[in-house]
């Protein structure tokens, strides 16, 4: 298996934090989705890290853009396009980045909510070396939608 397969320095800041928190396993259905820890909007908001996770697994920039990211990070990656020559929305954006993404898996650690915004602590399992942890920013738009680029947190 292989962790990422492009050079990471190449990518632009917002691309590269949504790509490091993909696919679980070898593949979809490779991966872990626990929420039993969870209630209420933490568990909603844990439950849409896993779903993130598994749209890139599955290589759909386009639901991963329509469908887990708030409008103003939509239009953030859509920008990101434009200026980089990639195209002109957030899936050309992420296209690339997440065509290369391949075998990580993360588990969320903790949630926190907070009327309606969230953070969520993810620790990335990986095979080899320490295993990195981030916080997600999450701002409930009709559903928990990733409002900006994860940030690096002490595990």
């Amino acid at each position: 298996m292989v962790q990422v397969r492009i050079p990471l320095a190449a990518l632009p800041p917002t691309v590269l934090a949504v790509a490091l928190m993909a696919p679980g396993g070898c593949g979809p259905g490779g991966s872990s989705s626990d929420t039993s820890k969870f209630q209420g909007d933490q568990k909603d908001v844990a439950q849409t890290v896993y779903d993130l996770r598994d749209a890139v697994s599955k290589r759909d920039e386009g639901k991963l853009c329509d469908s887990y990211l708030s409008a103003s990070f939509k239009t953030q990656l859509a920008a990101a396009a434009k200026t980089g020559h990639r195209g002109s929305s957030c899936s050309d954006d992420l296209k690339d980045s997440v065509q290369d993404v391949d075998a990580t898996d993360v588990k969320v650690e903790s949630v926190d909510v907070t009327g309606k915004s969230a953070t969520a602590k993810v620790k990335t399992n990986l095979p080899h070396g320490t295993d990195p942890c981030a916080t997600y920013t999450f701002v409930n738009e009709r559903g928990w939608r990733l409002s900006g680029p994860p940030t690096d947190t002490p595990c």
